[in-house]
């Protein structure tokens, strides 16, 4: 007479094991995904804010903002991103830790300005995995984001 298991074996435990191992980390690799997605939409967002503070700034002071020590370029850090709040935001919390974005404004080469927003540092190169620009008339730099 046969005998009846009423569990599992532990070959059809490892398959299960397996699957939901290869499901989560697809997973994982896609909320990434959106994380970084949702972080540079909020930078995108805070630089057509920038945008904004930067025309009430000409209006009132007869020029617009550029970030302290920056000429034709800039480097992006949390300092430069704290004066754009202070200059430009009276001290608002636009450009938040959260975002993952430090910010600057630089000059251009049309007498205006473009904001310049990095994010991942490699302090040994000294350069950013991703920087984004946004030029005085909204157009940003890489497009194809």
């Amino acid at each position: 007479m046969p005998t009846r298991s009423s569990g599992f074996s532990l070959i059809e435990l490892l398959v299960v094991v397996a699957v939901i191992g290869i499901l989560s980390t697809i997973g994982l690799v896609q909320y990434k995904g959106y994380v970084s997605g949702t972080k540079l939409k909020s930078a995108k967002n805070a630089m057509q804010q920038i945008l904004l503070a930067q025309t009430e700034e000409l209006s009132n002071s007869g020029k617009y903002f550029i970030t302290e020590g920056a000429g034709t370029t800039c480097t992006p850090s949390a300092t430069t991103s704290k004066e754009i709040e202070t200059k430009l935001f009276s001290g608002g919390d636009v450009i938040t830790s959260e975002v993952g974005y430090e910010m600057c404004v630089y000059e251009d080469d049309d007498n205006a300005y473009r904001v310049k927003a990095a994010t991942g540092l490699d302090e040994a190169k000294g350069t950013f995995t991703k920087e984004v620009i946004l030029t005085h008339n909204g157009i940003y730099d890489p497009v194809d984001e």
